[in-house]
C-alpha cells in the first residue's frame, strides 16, 4: 500500500496488522479512483482503533447507534453508495479491501462485533445469512426479556394489540409469544 494511505493514521501500521492482500486491495483500489480513495480509506483508518483483533470504529453511528457510518463527501458518493450522504463503515470497508458487495446482500460480522471494521472480519451474505448470525451469536435485537414474556403468556384479558403497543413490538410478535413460537425456552 502506497504509505501516505497509512501517515496520518493515530495508530501504528504494526497495530492494525495489515496484511499484504488488505494493503494490495486498498492500493488497486485507490489507483483505480484515480487518488481520490486516499481521503477515505485515511479517514475510515483514522476513526478506528484496534482492540482483540478488532478494529473498533469510534466516529458517528447509525440513527439507532448499532451500526457505524462515515459521511461521504458529493465527489465520493458515486464511487461507493450513489447519493447518499453516509454509508455504514462497515461497508465501505468491506468495498475497499474486500470487493463489491453484491445486490442483495448485505456486510456480515464473522467477530459479532457490530462497531468492527476490520475487513477480515467482515464478509457479504444474505440478510437470512446475517440473521442466523445474529441468533448464533445471541445479538438478535428485542425489546423483549424473560419476565415480560412470562407476564405475555399469564395476561389472559388483554388484546395482542394492546400488549403490543406497551411493549414496543407488533401484534404477531405478541402471538408468537403466546403460542411459543418464539422464547421457547422461556416457561
Amino acid at each position: 500500500m502506497n504509505t501516505s494511505l497509512l501517515s496520518n493514521v493515530n495508530t501504528s501500521k504494526a497495530d492494525i496488522t495489515w496484511n499484504f492482500n488488505l494493503e494490495g486491495q486498498a492500493s488497486k483500489t485507490a489507483a483505480l479512483y484515480g487518488g481520490r480513495f486516499e481521503p477515505v480509506i485515511n479517514r475510515l483508518l483514522n476513526m478506528s482503533k484496534p482492540k482483540d483483533g478488532c478494529w473498533i470504529w469510534t466516529g458517528s453511528h447509525s440513527n439507532y447507534g448499532k451500526y457505524p457510518k462515515i459521511s461521504l463527501a458529493q465527489k465520493e458518493r458515486k464511487m461507493f453508495d450513489g447519493d447518499n450522504a453516509s454509508i455504514g463503515s462497515h461497508k465501505l470497508s468491506h468495498i475497499i479491501f474486500n470487493g463489491v458487495i453484491p445486490k442483495g446482500n448485505q456486510v456480515r460480522h464473522k467477530c459479532s462485533n457490530s462497531n468492527c471494521i476490520n475487513p477480515e472480519h467482515i464478509e457479504h451474505g444474505t440478510a437470512k445469512e446475517n440473521a442466523h448470525d445474529k441468533w448464533r451469536d445471541n445479538t438478535m435485537p428485542t425489546k423483549l426479556t424473560e419476565g415480560i414474556v412470562r407476564t405475555i403468556r399469564r395476561t389472559q384479558t388483554m388484546r395482542n394489540i394492546d400488549l403490543a403497543e406497551m411493549c414496543g413490538v407488533s401484534p404477531s410478535t405478541i402471538s408468537a409469544v403466546k403460542h411459543n413460537r418464539t422464547w421457547k425456552h422461556v416457561y
